[in-house]
C-alpha cells in the first residue's frame, strides 16, 4: 500500500542545495542535492554510513553544513525560528528520553514546549502501538521506547516530520502497525514525511518516492516505480560468445558466460532494445528488479 505521489504541489518544505560536509576531513556528504515537497513522503535509503543521518541533522538545523544551503519552511535551517521549530516533529536513530519518567509523564513534560500538543492524541497513538503509557521509559525494550519516541514527535502534529530509522529496533507487527500509521497520518493531515531507511519493503510500503544516498551523495530522487522502470537486468543468449561490455556507462553489472550472460543496466529505454540486441548479436530478455535489487546493484 503506496501513499500517492504528491510531485505536483509547487511549494518545497525541505530543500539542500550542494550541501558538503566532513567530520576529522573525511567527507560524509560530496555536494548533496534534496528536495521535499509540500504534503510528500519521501524515503531516504541508503546503506550504514552512507550519510543518511548526517543529511537529516543538517536539514534540520542540527549541524551545519561546511558548504551548501539546507532550508526549511523558506527558511534557512541553521537560524531556525522558534516558529517554525513548533512545525516540526523529529525521532533520532538513538533513542534518548528521560528514562526514570513513564510514558505519560514524558509526553506530559514535552507537552508543555508545543503549542499544539494534543494529549488525547498522544494516547490514541500508544493504544493503536499497544504501548502502556504507565510504564516507565527505563523498563521498557528498545522497541518500546523507539514506540515513545515517535509518539513524542507526532503529539503536536507537525506539518513537517523528519525520521532517522524510526522502525529499526521494532519487530515486524509494530513496524507494520507505525507505516500504517503514517499513511494515516499523511492522507489525513497531509504532514510532509521524509524518513531514514535500509529496509527497502518499508519504502516500498509506506512511500511513493524515495532519494538513494550513496558515499554521500543523492545518486536518485524521484518515483520508486520510475526507478525500476531505469533499472532492469538483461538476459541474453547469443549464437557466439559475448563481448565485453564493462566499460559501457549504462552497465552497473554482468556476467558473461560464453554465450549466455545477464547484465543490469541504468537508464533503460525499451527503445534501446533493438540496440541491446545488435551490439551484443543476441536475443535479449528484459527482467524487472524489486527494489531491494536495485539498491543491491547501485551499491556494488
Amino acid at each position: 500500500m503506496n501513499i500517492s505521489s504528491q510531485t505536483n504541489l509547487d511549494s518545497s518544505v525541505l530543500s539542500l542545495t550542494d550541501v558538503y560536509k566532513s567530520f576529522d576531513g573525511s567527507p560524509v556528504l560530496r555536494g548533496v542535492n534534496l528536495t521535499l515537497k509540500k504534503g510528500a513522503v519521501m524515503g531516504l535509503l541508503g546503506e550504514n554510513g552512507a550519510g543518511k543521518t548526517t543529511l537529516l541533522k543538517i536539514a534540520l538545523g542540527l549541524l551545519k553544513a561546511d558548504q551548501g544551503d539546507a532550508t526549511v519552511f523558506a527558511e534557512d535551517a541553521w537560524h531556525m525560528s522558534a516558529h517554525n521549530k513548533q512545525r516540526l516533529g523529529y525521532v533520532a536513530q538513538t533513542v534518548d528520553c528521560f528514562h526514570w519518567m513513564t510514558a505519560q509523564e514524558l509526553f506530559a513534560y514535552t507537552g508543555a514546549f508545543y503549542e499544539n500538543w494534543d494529549a488525547n492524541k498522544a494516547q490514541k497513538l500508544a493504544d493503536k502501538l499497544n504501548l502502556d503509557t504507565t510504564q516507565r521509559i527505563d523498563k521498557m525494550s528498545i522497541g518500546q521506547r523507539q514506540q515513545a519516541s515517535i509518539i513524542q514527535a507526532l503529539g503536536h502534529s507537525p506539518e513537517l516530520l523528519v525520521l532517522d530509522e524510526p522502525v529499526a529496533s521494532l519487530d515486524p507487527g509494530a513496524r507494520r502497525a507505525f507505516i500504517k500509521e503514517l499513511i494515516d497520518i499523511n492522507l489525513d493531515e497531509q504532514t510532509s514525511i521524509i524518513f531514514s531507511t535500509h529496509i527497502t519493503s518499508d519504502i516500498e510500503r509506506a512511500a511513493a518516492d524515495m532519494a538513494m544516498l550513496k558515499s554521500g551523495k543523492v545518486v536518485y530522487q524521484g518515483a520508486i516505480d520510475e526507478l525500476k522502470e531505469q533499472v532492469v537486468r538483461l538476459r541474453l543468449e547469443s549464437e557466439s560468445n559475448l563481448p565485453d561490455v564493462s566499460l559501457d556507462p549504462y552497465v552497473l553489472n554482468h556476467k558473461f558466460e560464453g554465450q549466455f550472460g545477464r547484465l543490469t543496466v541504468k537508464g533503460f529505454d525499451v527503445k534501446s532494445l533493438d540496440i541491446w540486441e545488435k551490439e551484443l548479436k543476441a536475443k535479449v530478455t528484459v527482467e524487472s528488479l524489486s527494489l531491494e535489487d536495485i539498491f543491491l546493484e547501485l551499491n556494488v
